[in-house]
């Protein structure tokens, strides 16, 4: 009789251990599907704020982005603009060359007048 209570106290004491791990989980060191899942929320939330931190910076960039493509745009304008100057300065460089100088000086006597005249 003693050798059946000793070979039922084993399958005993593992039945009670195994029913009790869900109430005993935190006390054994297993996880309850309730710890599982509340560690789950909290990650799962705290990768949900850290990825709309991540789209906040990557709209911010992405704004950042436009503003020096339109810049650069407007760089690339103004040196258009004053490489075209530069040969119309050039132009007339070589046509002020080719007049007479009392041409030229009565042409600025004309603009003397009129920069007075408008003062």
């Amino acid at each position: 009789m003693r050798s059946r209570v000793v070979a039922a106290l084993p399958i005993a004491l593992a039945l009670v251990w195994l029913s009790g791990c869900a109430t005993m989980a935190g006390w054994v060191g297993i996880a309850s599907s309730e710890s599982v899942d509340e560690k789950l929320t909290g990650t799962r939330s705290e990768l949900e704020a850290e990825i709309g931190s991540l789209r906040s910076d990557l709209d911010a960039h992405q704004t950042r982005v436009t503003e020096i493509e339109s810049l650069s745009r407007s760089m690339e304008e103004a040196i258009r603009a004053t490489e075209e100057l530069q040969q119309l300065a050039d132009v007339m460089e070589s046509r002020l060359e080719q007049m007479p100088r009392d041409t030229i000086q009565e042409l600025v006597d004309i603009l003397q007048r009129y920069l007075d005249d408008s003062e």
